[in-house]
């Protein structure tokens, strides 16, 4: 088993690597760059669309896993589908654009596409409160999934912090699967994380090309249907995964509760992310996504591996976790760096 993990993660960096630098190749040819602009993080034009390098790579994981076993054919199959869809639309969206509802009505078609192909969703554990209903457990199911997709996006603004952020997360659910001794699906753990490090080549700072829409779109959508699976026994907790994207989740949604508390527009590009603001403040992007690859390694893996062992503290865990970042997040905030 060993050996085959590890044969699968070297193929999957290989043409991760030759992808992206394919990908690089167009989007420079074609002039599909990242120009930047008074709310942009970097100072020169970047060639965008370089996610796209690494979603192939993936998509081909997800559909090994289906035929193997490691996960259903139909959780796979939908995975791989709605995954494609999502990064063809961000795709579009690099290239030429796409308004934002159409982006939304495709996310939330996928989305519903994930949980219709996993089939019924059990009952939701909050301390010792549980959420039975479907109805109410597949609206809130589809609400992550789509948060997910949208806070890739949004977090996805310095170089290299989006592909460290989805390395560290799916790293730390494979390890907590590992030493629990469950039977995960390893080999699509490792083919991710593989696949987004040979992307990552391209992408550490100062990066050569940026993953887009095309890329952080659909990490976003991959990582929150994994976790909704892991409800149902394919996987840890779906807390598990929170804590272990809890920097993600607290700097996003305190910033655009921000947004939407002070009348701003929460769809409209900006640079008041506390990772961004840091960014500046340090002058470096490089220090800000090691410092998040430190908290994720240091601080919240072992916290998710406590969420994993003590179930019923999970809940409890994971807001305390986001709640603590958050405040980090408004402290960075208030001595903003324009």
């Amino acid at each position: 088993m060993v050996l085959t993990i590890f044969a699968y993660a070297a193929l999957a960096f290989l043409l991760s690597v030759l992808f992206t630098g394919a990908v690089w190749i167009f989007a420079t040819r074609n002039k599909v760059v990242d120009v930047p602009n008074a709310r942009s993080s970097h100072a020169n034009p970047t060639p965008s669309m370089g996610g796209l390098g690494f979603v192939l790579v993936i998509i081909f994981g997800l559909l090994a896993a289906g035929y193997s076993g490691e996960l259903s054919l139909t959780a796979s199959f939908s995975l791989a589908i709605g995954g494609a869809l999502i990064a063809f639309v961000g795709l579009l969206d690099d290239w030429r654009g796409v308004p934002a509802k159409w982006r939304l009505l495709v996310q939330f078609a996928c989305a519903g596409l994930v949980l219709a192909g996993v089939g019924e969703v059990s009952a939701l554990q909050v301390g010792r409160w549980s959420v039975a209903s479907p109805l109410v457990l597949h609206v809130l199911a589809a609400l992550f999934v789509v948060w997910l997709t949208n806070l890739f996006n949004f977090m996805d603004g310095i170089d290299g912090i989006a592909s460290i952020e989805a390395i560290s997360v799916v790293s730390g659910i494979a390890l907590i699967v590992a030493c629990a001794g469950g039977d995960g699906p390893m080999v699509l753990y490792s083919v991710i994380v593989s696949a987004v490090a040979g992307f990552g080549l391209w992408n550490w700072p100062p990066a050569r090309i940026f993953m887009g829409d095309t890329g952080s779109a659909f990490l976003g959508f991959l990582i929150g249907g994994l976790a909704v699976l892991g409800e149902l026994g394919e996987g840890p907790s779906i807390w598990v995964w929170v804590v272990l994207l809890s920097v993600f989740i607290a700097d996003a949604t305190f910033t655009l509760c921000l947004r939407l508390a002070t009348g701003q527009r929460a769809h409209e590009a900006h640079r008041s992310h506390a990772y961004q603001i840091l960014s500046r403040r340090w002058r470096s992007h490089r220090a800000v996504t090691v410092s998040v690859l430190v908290v994720n390694v240091f601080v919240l893996f072992p916290l998710a591996w406590w969420a994993h062992v003590s179930a019923t503290h999970g809940p409890l865990i994971a807001t305390a976790v986001i709640l603590i970042l958050a405040a980090g997040a408004a402290g960075v905030g208030a001595g903003r760096q324009n």
